[in-house]
């Protein structure tokens, strides 16, 4: 089974790190300072213990990113070609974008 969530890292006291942007702080309902980021877990078959196979953080499109809805595609292309089709995703928040299942339709005929 894969794990797929997109998240971020606040950074409060932190402004003057490298790349570091505006973040939304869904629990704090806030912007704030800090990191998008992207990662993936896979689990062991017999004890179910994540193992990170991809993880990235990424500018928001203000500071040249590519925007969230790329990086999820970019995470979902990396995970098929790195595992086999057969394996159950688990993905969360954002990927029921339009963009997303637009997008990922056209990769799965890669």
């Amino acid at each position: 089974m894969l794990l797929l969530d997109p998240s971020d890292v606040i950074k409060p006291s932190s402004s003057k790190m490298e790349g570091i942007g505006k973040v939304y702080d869904a629990s704090e309902k806030t912007y704030g300072q800090g990191y998008w980021t992207i990662g993936a877990v896979a689990l062991t078959e017999n004890h179910r213990q994540p193992i990170p196979v991809y993880e990235k953080l990424y500018p928001c499109k203000k500071q040249g990113g590519q925007g969230t809805s790329a990086e999820m595609l970019e995470a979902m292309k990396y995970l098929r070609k790195v595992f086999n089709k057969d394996n159950t995703r688990v993905i969360d928040r954002g990927f029921d974008s339009k963009i997303i299942l637009n997008g990922t339709i056209v990769c799965l005929h890669l």
